[in-house]
Parts: structure tokens; C-alpha cells; sequence
């Protein structure tokens, strides 16, 4: 008895520690990461301990007291306390923390867990004079090993609404990237999970451990099938029609999957209004309009008419309007000759411009390497990450975010590493760059949502070592945008965001 006398203490004492300094913690992360004021969350967290639990104290031992004198004029029995002072403060402490932070998230339900998993940290941001690099480097483990502890939270607040084949999702959550045209072909490896099939619907089966395989040359030029090109409406009159016109003319197992891709990409037209119709990929096929879970079921099922293993994979990605926390979004896993690809035949479509949807027919995202596929895709089943050890929710969403374009054209991002920054207003922000293939950039600093745009400075344009410096010109949320290639006009390929103050 002892012994369980003493674990329920320490439990006791551990609670009445951590959650008001859980409650600080959490009030002052999502300060940083809103680029609200950081004075606001510190008096909070003054007030949360030991500030409102004194007052509370202090105004009820008044009214206890000021009730005992009337008891005692009125000649009643003068009653006892229940528990002494410092019994009373613990209570009242743990009550008005626990009753912040059910606010806090309940007040930020998508952005608690973010702002824990990115700026959890931030109290480090001006540690290197004081600590040393590997003490900051463990304490900043930790911290994000507890960020990572509260997943759990977030996915209690958090509604993927496509996590069924039978859903009618909402397409307002699904993103859409902006066109990345890119002809650089990189030879890569990716793991290889053994999966049992699930005949009866396309919600993926449970990957086993990969093992790593050679796979086929990323990206794909971007240009249409030639069975698809030249297909004629006649053999579009079903799903199955489709297929096994394309089965019939293409035997070659990756142009064969690249077709049924093709055909989804150019015949079905992203339609934010599509959800009254339901996301099937019967409606998606009937109506040639869709959302993600359209156009992802339609290209599994051209799948089970030809024979190729393609199943449904659903999770969060984050497009280049960069929300690091993701939205709900669907895209298919590939098998093929015994290795798993990633495809994403939505964003391949095309994007969405001043609330217009522009068919833009690309590569970027068929066979992606996991590596750089997973940069803007999260699956809610760590084994469709493909890699053999998958990240982390909190880490991804600490990644900066870089399209398979950028990889693709050779370039790597040295500084900085992760998807959010402080800066002070007026001070210059510099990202670098490592660019073997020597290509021109271009950056420019606007505001996150929109807004005037500032060029940035650029040095070492057609360098194997660029730098980019960026002057912040007034306290907000800015998204660094770097454009990169050989021509005029130089494609988006990926940003960092800064918070200024």
C-alpha cells in the first residue's frame, strides 16, 4: 500500500507542476505562431500561477470568514475548514489551469497542436549566448518529444472528411497547388510494403515493414498519354471502358498506370461545388468534375479493371498557401512490379487561381519519391509515408514547404530548416540555398493570404551556393516564395514562412 501510496503522490505533485506550466506553455507557443502579443500569453501565465489562484483564495477566505462571524452572532455552531491553506491553493490552481487549457484548445483547436509541434521552442530562439549547442539541441528534443506526446488532441479535434469511401466530403478543406513544370529526371529508390489486397474497396490495406527497390525514372515528361491523347469519346463511355481501352494499346506496366493517371488528370475538372453530388468515383466518371476523393477513387477503380493494384490513401497536405497544420485531402498508392508509388492525380490537374480552376496537366506528383512527396502530404497511416522510418506529425509540420520541383531541379534548402521563423520588423531574413545545376532564382517576400509583394536580393543567382535576403517590412506572417529554373519565366518552387514582430 506504500508503494502505491507513493506513485499516486508523485502522480499528484506531477499534475499540479506540469499543467500550469503546460498552460503557459501552450498560451505563449500559440502567441508566437499567431504573432499575437507574447506579453499576453507571460501576464496569463502570471495569473494562472499564482496570480488568479491567490485572489480566488483570497476573496473565499474572506467570505468564509465574514460567514463565520455571522454564524457566531447568530449563536450557530462556527464550522472548520476543510482543507488547510496550501491544500486550497494546490485545488485552485489545477482547476483554473486545467479550465485554461480546455479553453485554449477549445478556442484554437487546429492550431494548438501546430503551434506546440512548431514554435513549441521558441524560448530557444535567443539561447545560443547563454547555452550550449547541445544543451539547446536536447532541450529542444524534449520539448518536441512532449509536443508529439499530444498528438492525440489534435487528431480528437481534428475531422478528415475523407476517411471513407462512402463520405461526401467538403471540398472547401481540399487544397490546390500552383503549376510546377519541371523536366529534370532523377533516378531514386523507395521501400517496398507487401500489402494484402482489399478486393471490396479502395481504403488501403496495412503495409508491412518496406524494403528498398530500384524504382522508375521521376518525374515523367509532362505530356499526355498518346493512347489518351488520341482516345476517341466513344471508348469514354464507362470506367471500364476506359480501362480496357487503355489496357489493350499500352502493356508496359508504369505507362499503363501514367495512362490511367492521364486520363483521370485531363478529363475530370476540379469542382469546389461538387460536393452536393457525392465523391464517388461513379459521379466523378459521370459528371467529369470532382474533388480530391473523386478523382483518387476514379483512378482506382480504372485500376481494378486493368489489374493494377492502386488504392485510396487519405490524410493532410499543405498546398502554397502554406498551413503548415495541412488540410484534409486524398491521393493513391501505387503498386507496381512489387513497389509502391505515390501518386496524387488532383494536384496534377491543375490549381486553382482568383477562385478559378486552371487545368494545368502535370507530372510532379506521379511516382514522387516518398522523400519529397511526403514534404506536402501527411497520410493518417505512417506506413503510406514510404520510407522506412516514417516522421513524425509534428515533424512534418515543422518541414519547410518544398514542391518535388525544387528537388527535381537539383536545388536543396540549407537555411532554414524549419517551416516557421521569427524575425524582428525591418531586419533582413536570408535563406540559403544549395544549386548545383547552377539555375537562375528570383524570390520575393509577400504577405501569408495575400498582399504586396517585395523583391527580394539575391546573390549567387547561377552559383552551386545561393542566398536570398529578404528585408521584412512590417510586423505580420510574410511567405518567402523562391522561383527557380533556366527560362524567362521561372516556376514556383517551394517557401518558408517568417513571422515578424
Amino acid at each position: 500500500m506504500k508503494v502505491i501510496g507513493h506513485i499516486f503522490h508523485a502522480i499528484w505533485w506531477a499534475a499540479v507542476i506540469l499543467t500550469p506550466l503546460l498552460a503557459v506553455w501552450l498560451a505563449s507557443s500559440l502567441a508566437v505562431f499567431l504573432n499575437g502579443p507574447l506579453w499576453v500569453a507571460i501576464l496569463s501565465g502570471a495569473l494562472l500561477f499564482p496570480g488568479l489562484p491567490l485572489i480566488w483564495e483570497a476573496w473565499a477566505t474572506r467570505r468564509f470568514n465574514r460567514k463565520q462571524v455571522e454564524r457566531e452572532a447568530a449563536g450557530k455552531k462556527v464550522k472548520t475548514a476543510w482543507f488547510g491553506v496550501f491544500d486550497r491553493l494546490i485545488f485552485r490552481t489545477l482547476f483554473i489551469n486545467i479550465l485554461a487549457l480546455v479553453v485554449l484548445v477549445g478556442s484554437f483547436p487546429k492550431q494548438s497542436f501546430s503551434a506546440l509541434s512548431t514554435r513549441g521552442d521558441w524560448f530557444l530562439d535567443h539561447a545560443s549566448g547563454h547555452l550550449s549547442e547541445n544543451a539547446i539541441a536536447q532541450t529542444r528534443g524534449v520539448v518536441f518529444g512532449v509536443a508529439d506526446a499530444l498528438e492525440w488532441v489534435h487528431n480528437a479535434t481534428r475531422d478528415n472528411p475523407y476517411e471513407t469511401s462512402e463520405d461526401t466530403p467538403n471540398p472547401d478543406v481540399d487544397p490546390e497547388p500552383g503549376p510546377n513544370p519541371n523536366e529534370v529526371k532523377v533516378k531514386v529508390k523507395v521501400p517496398v510494403p507487401t500489402p494484402t489486397p482489399t478486393p471490396d474497396g479502395p481504403d488501403p490495406p496495412e503495409p508491412t515493414k518496406p524494403v528498398y527497390k530500384e524504382t522508375a525514372i521521376w518525374p515523367q515528361a509532362a505530356e499526355l498519354h498518346p493512347v489518351v491523347a488520341n482516345m476517341p469519346a466513344s471508348a469514354e463511355t464507362s470506367p471500364e471502358a476506359v480501362a480496357r481501352y487503355i489496357a489493350e494499346r499500352e502493356t508496359d506496366p508504369y505507362m499503363r498506370v501514367k495512362a490511367l493517371h492521364d486520363w483521370v488528370a485531363d478529363r475530370v475538372r476540379y469542382d469546389l461545388n461538387a460536393k452536393d453530388r457525392g465523391q464517388t468515383a461513379e459521379a466523378a466518371f459521370e459528371t467529369r468534375a470532382s474533388v480530391c476523393a473523386g478523382y483518387s477513387k476514379l483512378f482506382a477503380q480504372l485500376g481494378s479493371y486493368t489489374g493494377d493494384e492502386i488504392v485510396y490513401v487519405v490524410g493532410v497536405s499543405r498546398d502554397i498557401n502554406g498551413e503548415v497544420q495541412g488540410v484534409g485531402h486524398a491521393w493513391n498508392a501505387v503498386k507496381i512490379e512489387g513497389a509502391w508509388y505515390l501518386v496524387d492525380v488532383t494536384w496534377n490537374a491543375g490549381y486553382y487561381e482568383n477562385g478559378q480552376f486552371k487545368k494545368v496537366y502535370r507530372t510532379d506528383y506521379l511516382f514522387t519519391p516518398p522523400q519529397y512527396f511526403n514534404v506536402s502530404h501527411f497520410p493518417d497511416n505512417p506506413e503510406w509515408q514510404l520510407v522506412p522510418e516514417p516522421i513524425s506529425r509534428g515533424e512534418w509540420m515543422r518541414r519547410p514547404m518544398i514542391s518535388p520541383a525544387f528537388y527535381a531541379k537539383g536545388l536543396s534548402l540549407i537555411s532554414p530548416t524549419r517551416s516557421q521563423s521569427s524575425v524582428d520588423v525591418s531586419d533582413t531574413f536570408e535563406v540559403i540555398l544549395g544549386n548545383a545545376k547552377k539555375l537562375s532564382i528570383l524570390a520575393n517576400i509577400e504577405p501569408k493570404g495575400g498582399g504586396k509583394s517585395y523583391d527580394c536580393i539575391v546573390k549567387g543567382k547561377r552559383t552551386s551556393r545561393t542566398r536570398i535576403s529578404c528585408k521584412v517590412p512590417a510586423s505580420g506572417t510574410w511567405h518567402i516564395k523562391v522561383f527557380a529554373g533556366e527560362g524567362v519565366t521561372l516556376p514556383y518552387v517551394g517557401q518558408v514562412e517568417v513571422v515578424a514582430r
